[in-house]
């Protein structure tokens, strides 16, 4: 059952990276200018959907130790990608506060 919701969870992840993508084309064509963010929460919500696609594979696979490393090691690379994405956000942010917008 857990496994279950876990891959809903992440279909509808994907699902909002691709409409993120497509709302990010068109305002582009639209606005004739490039936006940053929108990347930005892109990566960042890809992150997460990697954390809970090896949340998955834990489960569904069980506990075998060569494994289990690997998987400890995806997730500690993706929370770091959340991480170092979620900083750059705060940077852009405080650094460029009148040009949100154009970021």
């Amino acid at each position: 059952m857990a496994s279950v919701i876990i891959q809903f969870v992440s279909d509808l992840l994907l699902v909002l990276i691709i409409m993120e993508v497509f709302r990010t084309v068109k305002n582009q064509f639209e606005e004739n200018r490039e936006s940053l963010m929108p990347y930005l929460y892109i990566g960042i919500i890809s992150a997460v959907r990697g954390i809970l696609s090896v949340g998955a594979k834990i489960l569904s696979v069980g506990e075998k130790p060569s494994e289990f490393n690997s998987a400890m090691i995806e997730l500690g690379v993706n929370a770091a990608v959340i991480l170092a994405l979620g900083v750059t956000i705060k940077l852009l942010k405080d650094l460029f506060p009148k040009d949100r917008k154009e970021l």
